[in-house]
């Protein structure tokens, strides 16, 4: 269906702008509001506007250009066009306004691509947490850890305390070189003997027999006895050697050592 000057109006809304002929200057694209008894489907068809002149229309079609906006409103509803062509007819084609807040997750493609750039300014080392609200929030990064704006991470001083390291997982190899030992104590006690024999065993719990024992005497007891030997016979068990029977009440202290790995 063509243009019907009869029943319909076509009405600029900024008259100011326009091509000016003399000039050959280009003012930005022209707003027109058009009235008609037609159906969208119908003004949305191409070559709808048969001609070009003033004499067909109730306006000086020749001050149309490509690029104009024409808000048609139509028997059934209202739709935004835009002037795409003009040859012996004036070509109009939906205009792709996109409404404010129309769009959806479902509405951007898979592979859009969207640039970074497009997000709002963030403060540099910020960083973007979903807030209590669920709503991703820019915040600054606090805590044991600091971040740089170039993505390096570092622990921030004092940060790593004894509650923060796993358990039976400090070596020695962290320890500086000066004070790495070549030997550590796996354990230590103060046991009383029994008497009976010049030479008793111990219970060591976790005693190697490769391990070196280290001993002192502390009350030599009644049988006023020295210790002449003392080694992890057994696995878990120390056996030592005295001057003769030490009686029941004969004290030493002991040291187990083992050669740090």
């Amino acid at each position: 269906m063509t243009f019907n000057p009869n029943n319909t109006a076509l009405f600029p809304s900024n008259e100011a702008t326009f091509f000016n002929f003399l000039t050959g200057q280009l003012y930005p694209p022209q707003i027109w509001t058009y009235k008609t008894n037609d159906t969208v489907t119908t003004v949305t068809a191409t070559d709808y506007f048969k001609g070009i002149g003033p004499n067909q229309f109730n306006v000086a079609l020749n001050q149309l250009r490509v690029g104009d906006l024409v808000w048609a409103s139509c028997s059934d509803g209202n739709t935004l066009l835009q002037v795409t062509a003009l040859t012996p007819d004036v070509l109009l084609t939906q205009y792709e306004a996109i409404p404010v807040g129309s769009v959806s997750n479902a509405d951007v493609a898979a592979n859009a691509a969207i640039a970074f750039s497009k997000l709002a300014a963030m403060t540099s080392t910020y960083m973007l947490v979903g807030s209590a609200g669920n709503v991703p929030t820019a915040v600054a990064i606090t805590g044991d850890i600091a971040f740089s704006n170039t993505g390096v991470s570092t622990i921030q001083a004092n940060a790593v305390t004894t509650a923060k390291i796993l358990n039976a997982n400090v070596t020695l190899a962290k320890l500086a070189a000066g004070i790495t030992p070549s030997h550590v104590i796996k354990a230590a006690g103060r046991p009383t003997t029994v008497g009976g024999a010049a030479a008793e065993t111990f219970a060591v719990a976790g005693s190697l027999t490769t391990d070196e024992v280290f001993t002192q005497m502390r009350d030599n007891g009644t049988g006023n006895v020295t210790i002449i030997d003392a080694v992890i016979s057994v696995n878990g068990t120390m056996s030592v050697t005295f001057s003769g029977n030490p009686g029941n009440d004969t004290i030493f202290s002991y040291q187990v050592i083992r050669a740090a790995a």
